[in-house]
This record gives structure tokens, sequence and C-alpha cells, in this order.
């Protein structure tokens, strides 16, 4: 994921007034307590929902494979048909490589809705530290 809690929050409050956020984790704790449920409730009130059916059952290793998506498709339809931003969450570092690409593909293909995936802003120290030197 590599976001700072408060920059997420300000970044999902940016993209409208009343965005769904939709926890895909399988469990919503997390050994990082800025993205436990509590702590994600408390930040994002009622624009927090957890989508334990989109949980990625094999997390722990294997291919992909969904907990029980199907209403979650239809609910996620729903918000976005009423202008609402849905936004997927997940812990997970590697896009490519998270069940999150496989959802968002889905409702993208379902309902023909556009996808944007959010990505953090590197920072200067996160850049310079990427750079290549010839020293």
């Amino acid at each position: 994921m590599g976001w700072k809690l408060d920059d997420l929050v300000e970044r999902i409050k940016s993209l409208g007034d009343d965005p769904r956020v939709y926890d895909v984790r399988l469990s919503p704790y997390s050994r990082n307590r800025d993205f436990a449920q509590a702590s994600l409730v408390g930040r994002l009130g009622s624009a927090y929902i957890h989508a334990k059916g989109f949980g990625n059952i094999n997390y722990r290793g294997g291919p992909i494979a969904l907990a029980d998506p199907e209403p979650w498709y239809s609910f996620a339809k729903r918000d976005n048909d009423a202008g609402l931003p849905v936004i997927l969450l997940c812990a997970c570092w590697n896009l490519a490589e998270c069940h999150r690409l496989v959802i968002a593909n889905e409702i993208a293909k379902r309902y023909t809705i556009e996808i944007e995936h959010l990505t953090k802003k590197k920072t200067e120290k996160e850049e310079k530290k990427n750079q290549r030197t010839l020293f």
C-alpha cells in the first residue's frame, strides 16, 4: 500500500463528499494500528465498509480466490451509480499481485466502469533514494 493514514484519508476525502471505502481484506485487522478496522472507522466514519466477501481466502499463498464477491459487486455498482466514489482498500504492496486488481478488473468488465488506481506520490526523499548514481 505504501500510504500513511493521514495521506490516505486526505486523498480519499479529495475524491468527493461521500466516498465509499471498501476494505477488501478478508480480515480487517492489521499489525499496523493505523490500518486496523477500528482506526479506519474512526478516521473514515460511515465511508468505511468491510467488504469481507471481496477478501482473498488464499491471502497466505496460492491462487486468488475471493470469499463471496457476488453481492459486493452489486453494492459497488449501486454506490457508483449513485455518484459515490468507490475505493478498494487492501494492504498489499504490489498491485499486480493483489486481489484488489482482480476485483477492480471484474467491476470494470461487468459494468463498464472506468477504474483509476490511486498511487501514492513519492516524496523528494523517496525519489532520491530510487535514483541511480554513477559513484
